[in-house]
């Protein structure tokens, strides 16, 4: 489960509501470890509280293994972060390649492409 959620995290670039649709796919109907209601249930909680829309994800990592589970969900929600922090030291040694440049405006369309 906990790769799942890593990958679906990755997937959606930490956007809560769209990993809501890939995680009903993978543990309701897939895997089946958790039902549609569980799974609604864990989602409706994480809107109505502060915090970050992905955070829904301790509410199932709880239901499926405990305060464990959530405490390794949570992790795995915020460790795609924090793996960004050494990518972007080693930008900076490659800001002025040409195919960094272009690759990197050609992602800032792409975002801004998905975006709309």
């Amino acid at each position: 489960m906990l790769a799942q959620l890593f990958v679906a995290n990755m997937l959606t670039f930490g956007n809560g509501t769209v990993m809501a649709g890939i995680l009903q796919q993978s543990l309701v109907e897939r895997a089946r470890v958790l039902t549609n209601d569980q799974l609604l249930y864990a989602f409706a909680l994480a809107r109505v509280t502060p915090g970050q829309a992905n955070l829904y994800v301790a509410s199932i990592g709880y239901m499926l293994f405990g305060l464990p589970g959530s405490v390794l969900s949570v992790l795995v929600i915020a460790l795609p972060s924090y793996l960004m922090i050494p990518l972007l030291h080693s930008y900076e040694f490659l800001r002025g390649n040409q195919l960094v440049s272009n690759m990197t405006r050609g992602l800032g369309a792409t975002a801004v492409g998905i975006g709309r």
